[in-house]
């Protein structure tokens, strides 16, 4: 073998080895939202974001490739809806006197879809499949007006609330002949959801 066919074989070695280090650390650690029933408040804000106005939700064989490998969706298994508890957004209060009083903030926040494949599938890929845009972001806005009770702090919440797809996929590898086997979610926002706590 000539020094030109080993380099060769080297470049291309180092090459399929990054492809499939940088693919599988493609949000590999992140979970899914919190499964739950929401609540009708929620149902009644609904407004989905990135929905394509059509589609190939859900269809099996269609795939993206590359020179390394093959990726395959293979089917979804699960939907249903969740949230993200963001925490504490404003503080009311304190009432320190005998009345009740209120107060009405302004609350913005960038809501954004999501996923996650143990495979390292690229956004791309997710997305025809599911049917949205799973990199879909956008500014949203909204007023809340928060009821202090006398002697009392008034704590507001936000969630972000999720339709949730789970499905199998794999990759094959065209250097070795093997797969690899995995799952995957995608989230699309569709509603926030605000609740108090007092103190």
């Amino acid at each position: 073998m000539n020094k030109k066919s080993k380099v060769f074989i080297f470049i291309i070695t180092v090459a399929f080895m990054l492809s499939f280090s940088f693919n599988g650390l493609s949000y590999a650690d992140n979970l899914p939202p919190v499964k739950s029933a929401p609540p009708e408040s929620v149902l009644r804000n609904a407004d989905p974001i990135g929905t394509y106005t059509h589609g190939i939700s859900g269809r099996k064989g269609v795939h993206t490739e590359n020179i390394f490998y093959t990726d395959y969706f293979d089917g979804i298994y699960e939907r249903y809806d969740g949230y993200r508890d963001r925490g504490i957004v404003e503080i009311a209060g304190p009432n320190n006197t005998s009345a009740t009083n209120s107060s009405t903030y302004t609350i913005s926040r960038t809501v954004s879809n999501g996923y996650s494949t143990s495979i390292g599938a690229n956004a791309n890929f997710v997305s025809a499949h599911v049917g949205y845009d799973v990199t879909f972001s956008t500014e949203k806005s909204w007023s809340y007006t928060v009821t202090i009770p006398p002697y009392s702090t008034v704590y507001l919440h936000y969630r972000d609330w999720y339709h949730v797809q789970e499905f199998y996929c794999h990759r094959h590898y065209w250097l070795t002949g093997s797969n690899s086997y995995g799952t995957g979610w995608a989230e699309q926002w569709y509603a926030p959801q605000f609740y108090t706590t007092e103190s």
